[in-house]
């Protein structure tokens, strides 16, 4: 259990730098990481759906720019 743990703040602390980094799809492995060893967990679940939006957001402005050139 205390390994889970330290594996589960390494994958945390991993997808918070990734999303400093905007690293959106890096950020969502990392929460995703986390959620396998810490199923259910509500922190892990926030931070992958606000890396998911974020994502979907970046995804979507660079699909206008190229329409609008």
């Amino acid at each position: 259990l205390k390994q889970r743990l330290e594996d589960y703040k390494l994958a945390m602390e991993g997808g918070e730098k990734a999303l400093k980094a905007r690293n959106y799809r890096g950020a969502m492995n990392s929460f995703r990481e986390a959620l396998r060893l810490m199923p259910g967990d509500a922190k892990a679940q926030a931070a992958f759906a606000n890396a998911e939006s974020l994502l979907r957001a970046e995804t979507m402005s660079a699909d206008k720019l190229a329409a609008y050139k």
